[in-house]
């Protein structure tokens, strides 16, 4: 069993040195692109305003471009923000799934450690793996806005 054990552990290590380098090729070669996209955009720039500039008032091409670019800055802020949006809700969906896994193996796993004690390494198992993932945390609402403890949303009552 010992040599299975080392052949797996060797044939993992291989795996994982084998994606590191191919994750740092592919970064260098991103910046890489990055670096002349850039560039690129720079060029592209200067003469969008000293082709306006050309055919009108300086300031006023500069301004021109520069609303233009501010408007074009807003639409992927916007775009950034509903992919966000999206991206927390399917991340709440993930753990309202993983927390219904859990708590149904949580169960079974009882069951065992009450009919067998043998069983009691797999519900050791299920609730260090519920611990990790995070799902037996307090929820907190899912605004974007930090906990302030004053969840009632109801009108406040007159006292008197």
């Amino acid at each position: 069993m010992l040599p299975v054990i080392e052949a797996l552990r060797a044939l993992a290590a291989e795996d994982i040195e084998r994606f590191r380098k191919a994750k740092t090729r592919a970064a260098g070669l991103y910046a890489l692109a990055t670096l002349f996209a850039l560039t690129a955009y720079a060029c592209a720039v200067g003469a969008l305003v000293f082709w306006a500039a050309r055919h009108g008032d300086p300031v006023l091409a500069a301004g021109v471009v520069a609303a233009g670019f501010a408007a074009l800055a807003l639409v992927v802020l916007a775009i950034v923000a509903a992919l966000n949006r999206a991206e927390r809700r399917r991340m709440a969906e993930r753990r309202a799934r993983y927390s219904s896994v859990v708590g149904s193996a949580a169960s079974s796993a009882l069951l065992g450690i009450v009919l067998r004690p043998q069983a009691l390494a797999a519900g050791a198992v299920v609730l260090i793996a519920g611990l990790a993932l995070g799902l037996f945390d307090e929820k907190r609402p899912d605004d974007g806005r930090p906990d302030d403890g004053d969840n009632d949303r109801s009108p406040p009552r007159e006292r008197g």
